[in-house]
């Protein structure tokens, strides 16, 4: 697994710290943000799941908590939240895979626009978290449709 985060540390993932603001927050130390616009209008009316690869800092048996937003941006409008749902890593001393929820998502992203998934540690959390992603032993996601 490649370091994501070579300004802050040596670890493999990107580190994220646990902070109160959630993912309404900007300090990039504490807020992990993956976006990308599309071609042609996408429009969706299904279920959503974000699959992701987290663990506590230095594999350490603590829980963490998780929350993921998913945000419609423009350049002159901003980002809006559709929806966001949180999870809990039990005892997080190794990569785990959760899966986050967004039932029944009804959105538009329109050209000039783009789709940002944005990832907090919850302040609740017992220790600030690794996120795995961009291979194929940590294919971390979004899904459109069935929760399979």
């Amino acid at each position: 697994l490649p370091n994501f985060d070579t300004d802050r540390d040596a670890f493999p993932g990107a580190l994220i710290a646990k902070d109160t603001a959630g993912i309404g927050g900007s300090d990039p130390t504490k807020l992990l943000r993956f976006s990308g616009g599309f071609a042609s209008t996408l429009e969706v009316d299904d279920d959503v799941h974000v699959d992701l690869y987290g663990a506590a800092k230095d594999f350490g048996r603590k829980d963490i908590d998780v929350q993921v937003g998913i945000y419609r941006c423009g350049a002159l409008g901003g980002c809006t939240l559709i929806d966001s749902d949180t999870r809990e890593y039990k005892n997080a001393d190794r990569w785990a895979q959760k899966r986050f929820h967004f039932h029944d998502a009804e959105f538009t992203i329109g050209i000039g626009e783009w789709v940002e998934v944005r990832v907090a540690v919850l302040d609740s959390s017992e220790e600030d978290a690794w996120f795995a992603f961009g291979n194929a032993d940590y294919d971390s996601r979004i899904r459109l449709g069935d929760d399979d």
